[in-house]
C-alpha cells in the first residue's frame, strides 16, 4: 500500500504518493512514475513482424502523403554511396522518378541536392506535386 504525503508549493498543499518501485515523489492519482511504467513494455521481435507494413493498422498503401512516402522508401531502399546522377559522393536526397509518387521502391532514386533540384526545374509537373504534397504536411 502506498504511503499519501502532503506536499507544500507555495501556499497550496498537494496531495502527493512515492512511485511503488524507486520512491520518487508522483502525482496523488499515479502508482509509478514515467521512467518506471516504461520498464518492461517492450514489444517482442515476433509480435513487431506481425503488425510491420501492410498489416499495422495505420497502413495506407497507395493513399499514403508525401512525408509518409518518403518515410517508407527510406526504411525500404538502401542508401547509395553516390549521386545516381552524377556519381559524385555527396548529401543525398529521394527523388522520385515517375512524378506519380507510387509506392515502388524503383520509382525513386538519390540524387544530390544539386541534381535533384536541376531535375525539379527541367520537370514542372514534378515539381508542383512537390510544393502540393509539402502542404499537405
Amino acid at each position: 500500500m502506498q504511503q499519501e504525503l502532503l506536499l507544500r508549493v507555495g501556499n497550496i498543499q498537494k496531495r502527493v504518493n512515492n512511485c511503488e518501485d524507486c520512491g520518487k515523489v508522483v502525482s496523488f492519482y499515479a502508482i509509478k512514475c514515467g521512467s518506471c511504467n516504461q520498464l518492461g513494455k517492450k514489444i517482442s521481435e515476433i509480435t513487431k513482424e506481425k503488425i510491420k507494413g501492410e498489416n499495422h493498422f495505420r497502413w495506407k498503401g497507395s493513399n499514403a502523403n508525401y512525408r509518409a512516402l518518403h518515410s517508407w522508401i527510406k526504411m525500404n531502399k538502401p542508401v547509395a554511396e553516390r549521386c545516381e546522377k552524377c556519381n559524385e559522393i555527396k548529401k543525398l536526397c529521394l527523388s522520385n522518378i515517375s512524378g506519380e509518387y507510387k509506392r515502388d521502391i524503383n520509382d525513386f532514386e538519390w540524387l544530390c541536392y544539386l541534381c535533384h533540384n536541376k531535375k525539379d526545374k527541367k520537370n514542372k509537373s514534378m515539381n508542383k506535386i512537390f510544393i502540393e504534397g509539402r502542404r499537405r504536411l
